[in-house]
């Protein structure tokens, strides 16, 4: 019927019945895991802060170490700190798109380097989050 009398809004309409799926997030109260989860999250803050700030300072290294042995070989993909950015996220993230890479020896043992500080680098907050976890869960375990 509203629809009928202002049929602009049948967006509006079907985008709000989409969100309806948040009333499942009611469950989460319900359920003892997802309180350990809120409750490790809150006790690894200060460290999931430091590692990604770490992480941070780990991508804008390692993408001026390839700006400086890639720029002037390679213009194209990594003339430019940004551009060289973009490769750093790929890489350090493992996620290693392949539209951009090293060519020159140095670049690519940078790259090797760099690759597998990437793989510490998300391991770290998973290391972070599971060993916080088992803690929050032996100690309600305990109550």
């Amino acid at each position: 019927m509203i629809l009928i009398a202002f049929p602009s809004w049948g967006d509006g309409i079907i985008y709000a019945r989409a969100l309806r799926f948040l009333r499942l997030l009611k469950l989460f109260r319900y359920i003892r895991a997802f309180d350990i989860v809120w409750i490790t999250l809150r006790a690894a803050s200060r460290q999931l802060a430091a590692s990604f700030a770490m992480a941070g300072v780990i991508i804008y290294v390692s993408a001026y170490a390839l700006y400086f042995a890639e720029g002037k070989i390679q213009p194209e993909n990594f003339g430019s700190v940004p551009r060289a950015l973009w490769w750093s996220v790929a890489t350090l993230t493992t996620v290693g798109y392949g539209d951009v890479y090293p060519i020159t020896p140095l670049g690519k043992i940078l790259a090797a380097f760099i690759a597998l500080v990437g793989v510490a680098m998300v391991a770290l907050p998973a290391g972070i989050l599971a060993s916080t976890f088992q803690t929050q869960l032996h100690k309600s375990d305990k109550k």
